[in-house]
């Protein structure tokens, strides 16, 4: 909001504050545009709480009744069926969307909204954007991912800087963001031409990048941005100037424990308790997204079972998690980022995401698991024989009690 506005929700983004000024305007009449308003809402990840959290509940349920053609072809362009949620518009729309002025021009996203006749045409050219993007995005990726790994950045400096030429303007916002995810330090990732480099950063939480590059104006020759993310330019010439001032600045300002993953969760849980009735409890909290999260739960001491690598590219892993009373299917999405050795670990704490999967008009509770610690000291694999050994042992000469192998946990 602006200075002195007494708006209760100055949290509104673009799109939002569109739709309210056309409520202004027009009344009620307004309200056949509240689904646009559901998406840029998620889009622009902007906190779901008050009036933003109402705009996205109440556009969900014009999605699932009676979408635009344009939302459900380009749902069907991307392959995708069943409930749609603030993730669906999160990870399947608005990546499509973005894609028209990231790989080419942003009025044939507008187009699509704007043409019910052509919008299977529209939505397939979108998705196809999207590939390209998803192409561009991994290349550059790879590229930066190496560079920091040849210079071995990621054990000497507190942020990582990449830099190439010709690296599309259009997905190094992105890249930053993975090279993020993969060390878990601030991350700038600049698209250099002859003079000029132009740069995209991505923070970690407790790290404000934009405090940091405000402490640079000498050296950058313009910036902007909040505490997550910023854009700016450079001469070429001044990026190892700029990075040997930024990794002393935050190595000076900030603590060293901000460098190290956390995964979060609600509660600890037992598989027994998470029933398809609290899944249902679960859903009445929906919307989740920017300032209201998903609900996420500890499992202690599970068994994994049945491990199967799945994805075109092979990258997810499909199991069950066993614990002392209760099994249930599981999955990790690009499980090889996560902490733990699924196939050379026998119990596990788990932190899920518990989820109502619909098959074939059957319902069926599924974790999605987003990170695993293994709990034994001793991995199976490196000591199959003698966990064997010691199992027969008590099985032969105990008869009085169960085998037991005693795992140590992580206290």
């Amino acid at each position: 909001g602006q200075p002195g506005d007494q708006y209760k929700n100055p949290n509104l983004c673009g799109a939002g504050i569109a739709f309210k000024l056309a409520q202004a305007l027009i009344g009620k009449k307004a309200d056949e545009f509240i689904d646009h308003a559901c998406v840029a809402t998620v889009a622009d990840i902007v906190p779901l709480t008050d009036e933003n959290r109402a705009i996205v509940k109440i556009g969900l349920k014009r999605f699932n009744s009676s979408p635009r053609a344009c939302y459900s072809e380009l749902l069907f362009a991307a392959g995708f069926s069943g409930k749609i949620t603030s993730q669906t518009i999160g990870f399947t729309i608005a990546p499509r969307i973005n894609a028209a002025g990231r790989m080419a021009e942003a009025s044939e996203a507008y187009q699509l909204l704007n043409d019910e006749k052509n919008a299977k045409t529209l939505a397939k050219r979108l998705n196809e954007l999207n590939l390209l993007r998803q192409e561009k995005e991994k290349e550059i990726f790879t590229f930066a991912k190496e560079q920091i790994i040849s210079t071995n950045q990621h054990r000497k400096k507190k942020i990582l800087i990449a830099f190439g030429t010709g690296w599309d303007d259009g997905v190094i916002g992105i890249c930053a963001s993975r090279l993020v995810e993969e060390f878990h330090r601030p991350t700038i990732v600049f698209s250099v031409d002859d003079k000029i480099a132009k740069g995209s950063a991505r923070s970690v939480e407790g790290i404000d990048i934009f405090e940091v590059l405000s402490c640079t104006k000498n050296i950058l020759l313009q910036f902007g941005g909040h505490a997550m993310a910023a854009g700016m330019s450079v001469e070429t010439t001044k990026i190892q100037q700029l990075h040997k001032f930024l990794d002393e600045y935050i190595k000076e300002n900030y603590e060293s424990k901000l460098f190290y993953p956390v995964s979060r969760y609600d509660a600890k849980a037992r598989i027994e308790d998470i029933t398809l009735d609290f899944c249902k409890e679960i859903e009445l909290l929906e919307p989740f997204g920017c300032a209201n999260p998903d609900i996420t739960l500890r499992i202690d001491n599970c068994i994994l079972g049945g491990a199967k690598v799945i994805g075109a590219n092979e990258n997810h892993l499909k199991f069950y998690l066993q614990d002392d009373f209760s099994r249930a299917n599981a999955i990790a999405f690009n499980y090889k980022k996560h902490e733990c050795d699924y196939f050379n670990s026998s119990r596990l704490s788990c932190i899920v995401k518990p989820e109502i999967n619909v098959w074939q008009n059957s319902q069926s509770v599924n974790l999605k698991v987003s990170n695993a610690k293994p709990l034994e000291n001793i991995r199976v694999n490196d000591y199959a024989q003698e966990l064997t050994s010691a199992f027969f042992d008590q099985l032969a000469y105990k008869k009085d009690g169960m085998a037991k192998i005693e795992y140590f946990a992580d206290h």
